[in-house]
């Protein structure tokens, strides 16, 4: 179909297809009186007087469009930066989502397919196609419903799409923002999208439609809402302070993630018991080999922790970790036969340890490396802000006993306390 050009007062503008024109015509942007041509017409023409159209304006109520004249705005083809400007915004309101979505999948994945690199990378894949679909599919939502997105609004951007009803009009926005991510962002991946990037810049600046745009100059300039721009600005400032605040409080847990390595890892209730070796939940070369003496039985616990290889003991065991401040206390005990009273002699351990912790909660059976021990929560006695932990697994007489003593509870502490627990009852009897 004919490129047609149009006037508003003393500019012109275009190219634009007929379909473009006709809506101008309906919304009173371009009226009888202003001029239209095209290549196939020998000079310019009155829009009222062109036969093309002559149905648009007679479908005109009477009277409507001297009101929809005034104020006229400027519709012109949107330059780049307008459009990359409004696209960012875009991003930025909806980078929360992706974030919480993209973290609790990621981490889901990794406890599913940890040791399993291929699988981590499959589902890396899966993760990434999902996040592109969530960002095609937010703003062609918003423009179905509304005709715009928040981004576009402020910067003024209006994506014409040739259908009324909603569905039709989703899935041309849905299409046309798979068709920005191919060819205008080669997917983010690095440096293509920059090579795509400056592609469709060149196409733009010579009055060429990018390569997603599938009508010539179906992206045009309106107003910018100034309504939009009231609501919207303040909320990309405070989801940027909120970024700038969390950055803060991790800040201080980047030394500590650097020493320890690890990344989030399985529960140690998924770990399987009858193991000689419990499997290694940090990274290779983060980890060292412990041999309980009692048991003979080895495990893989992160290098932050340190114990004394000199100690004679073959019943308590002491590990620190300065990185974290952690201090951990194993001791196996003989409880007598298996008649022994566990409740009794819970009471029993309670009070003995009562110099060291004061219990916050009640005793509650947890699972360990698939079998059930008794657990019971408190703060030390020494300060109020530190965490202690007490463990039991009783089994034939025998008992072992965790205590583990945490400044604070941050999620590295409360991960290696997981990871530790699993590896040491990994080499109980």
């Amino acid at each position: 179909m004919a490129d047609w050009y149009y006037t508003i007062g003393p500019k012109r503008a275009g190219p634009v297809d007929e379909e473009i024109i006709r809506r101008l015509i309906e919304t009173g942007h371009v009226t009888r009186d202003d001029y239209l041509w095209h290549e196939q017409m020998t000079d310019w023409e009155k829009a009222g007087l062109n036969r093309v159209f002559a149905d648009s304006f007679a479908s005109l109520a009477l009277g409507s469009e001297e009101q929809r004249v005034a104020p006229k705005p400027f519709f012109l083809p949107a330059r780049p930066w307008r459009r990359l400007w409004a696209r960012l915004f875009d991003l930025l309101m909806m980078s929360p989502l992706f974030t919480i979505v993209g973290h609790d999948i990621l981490v889901a994945a990794y406890l599913y397919f940890h040791g399993n690199r291929p699988g981590l990378l499959l589902a890396a894949l899966v993760l990434y196609l999902m996040l592109i679909s969530l960002a095609a599919m937010i703003p062609a939502i918003g423009m179905a419903l509304f005709g715009t997105t928040p981004g576009k609004a402020i910067f003024g951007v209006w994506v014409f799409a040739p259908h009324e009803s909603f569905w039709p009009r989703f899935r041309f926005y849905f299409g046309r923002e798979y068709r920005v991510w191919f060819w205008g962002c080669a997917m983010g991946i690095p440096p293509l999208f920059i090579l795509t990037f400056l592609f469709q810049y060149r196409r733009l600046k010579v009055d060429l439609n990018a390569s997603y745009d599938r009508e010539r100059s179906s992206v045009l300039v309106l107003r910018p809402s100034r309504i939009a721009a009231l609501i919207m600005v303040p909320v990309m400032l405070l989801l940027i302070g909120c970024a700038i605040v969390n950055v803060s409080d991790y800040r201080s847990d980047e030394r500590i993630t650097a020493s320890h390595g690890a990344l989030p890892v399985p529960s140690y209730e998924s770990v399987p018991f009858d193991r000689m070796v419990v499997p290694n939940l940090t990274p290779t070369d983060s980890t060292k080999t412990w041999v309980n003496p009692r048991s003979g039985r080895g495990a893989r616990i992160s290098k932050i922790w340190e114990h004394p290889y000199n100690d004679s003991s073959k019943d308590t065991f002491v590990f620190r970790a300065p990185t974290l401040g952690m201090t951990a206390l194993v001791s196996h005990e003989l409880i007598g036969n298996d008649g022994a009273d566990p409740t009794a002699y819970l009471k029993d351990l309670e009070r003995r340890v009562d110099h060291i912790m004061k219990p916050t909660s009640d005793w509650g059976a947890a699972y360990v490396n698939g079998v059930q021990i008794m657990r019971v929560s408190g703060i030390a006695t020494t300060a109020s802000e530190t965490r202690a932990e007490l463990t039991v697994f009783m089994r034939g007489g025998n008992a072992w006993l965790a205590l583990i003593v945490t400044p604070g509870n941050s999620e590295l502490q409360s991960i290696e306390r997981k990871n530790f627990l699993s590896a040491i009852f990994g080499t109980v009897n």
